[in-house]
């Protein structure tokens, strides 16, 4: 039995699907549980401005790093000691992206769990969906990018 990369289309509906499960599901999960939790219940006795503003900021900035990791996997991958088709680093580093616009939204519900203050995690709201559109995965972004690859 050999193993067959999968097809450069199989691996944009994958993204495309990982973009839905990812940058729609857990922001879904996180605001309804900063609806259905009381803020009675939590435990936290508030949490420090100068931590929602450091998480903002990280938030805000974290995905920006992500455009330096691509360029180092294209330069990385004509080497023989890593060969990689450009459509499994295109789901790379998609996955790599959406998990830092996840942690947005994570860093959001961390600070409604320690202030019990939904509004501190709305916050994080705006951020995370202004960094979802600018980043949403679409067959131009995957066409622009195989053809960087080529091109390196």
């Amino acid at each position: 039995m050999t193993d067959t990369p999968a097809s450069p289309e199989r691996q944009y509906a994958a993204v495309r699907l990982l973009a839905v499960v990812m940058l729609v599901g857990l922001p879904t999960v996180c605001l309804l549980l900063g609806i259905l939790l009381s803020p009675d219940s939590l435990a936290g006795d508030g949490v420090n401005e100068f931590v929602v503003y450091v998480l903002l900021i990280v938030g805000a900035t974290g995905p920006a790093i992500v455009p330096v990791i691509q360029r180092w996997g294209l330069n990385r991958k004509g080497r023989p000691s890593t060969p990689v088709s450009a459509s499994a680093l295109f789901v790379s580093v998609y996955v790599l992206k959406m998990a830092a616009i996840e942690a947005v939204y994570v860093y959001g519900l961390v600070v409604f769990l320690l202030s019990g203050e939904f509004e501190k995690m709305a916050y994080f709201y705006p951020v995370g969906i202004v960094w979802t559109v600018v980043s949403w995965p679409n067959r131009g972004k995957f066409d622009r990018f195989l053809k960087t690859c080529e091109a390196v």
